[in-house]
């Protein structure tokens, strides 16, 4: 498997990342690396000076964004009823796509209280386990698309992932 796999689920989309954060950043790095989409935007509330790509920002960013072929959401943008079932039918969560090709072995730890430290404890178990391929992420701080593209994932197997998921990161997500 590799990042190439991605291509025909952007292939000549217009994509709009919702949120220019930590994990938007890593849309943005992403969406670039493929290099096939046919236009990128970047929906913010605060404007940011990005090369190359759409501007959308402001307090009405998410409503402007909603004519485009996919939406890709951060975890820290919250869409709840703002959008009709058809537009959230667009939305892609890296989480998704990435469990969609499951890269690697993922364990996906969430609930209501202990993620941190479950996951933490599972991370310890398989770094002790597998020296130099597990890897800790998710709502931890660290994106899922980040830990697999800085790490070679999608080329190199025999990684392991304790991905901390939250409630914010399960919504969206059409297929786990």
């Amino acid at each position: 498997m590799n990042i190439n796999e991605l291509r025909p689920l952007f292939e000549g989309k217009r994509c709009a990342i919702l949120g220019y954060g930590r994990e938007g950043r890593v849309w943005l790095s992403l969406l670039n690396r493929l290099g096939c989409c046919s236009e990128i935007a970047v929906a913010d509330m605060k404007p940011q000076d990005i090369p190359g790509v759409t501007g959308i920002y402001g307090e009405d960013c998410l409503d402007r964004a909603k004519g485009y072929d996919l939406l890709l959401q951060s975890p820290g943008v919250i869409i709840k009823d703002k959008l009709t079932d058809e537009e959230k039918s667009r939305i892609l969560t890296q989480t998704e796509v990435l469990l969609r090709l499951r890269p690697c072995k993922i364990i996906g730890i969430t609930g209501t209280n202990g993620k941190t430290t479950t996951s933490t404890l599972t991370y310890e178990i398989l770094r002790r386990a597998f020296p130099g391929k597990a890897h800790l992420c998710g709502n931890i701080g660290i994106p899922l698309c980040e830990i697999v593209m800085e790490n070679g994932l999608m080329e190199e197997g025999g990684h392991y992932i304790a991905l901390e998921i939250s409630n914010f990161q399960l919504v969206n997500i059409d297929k786990f």
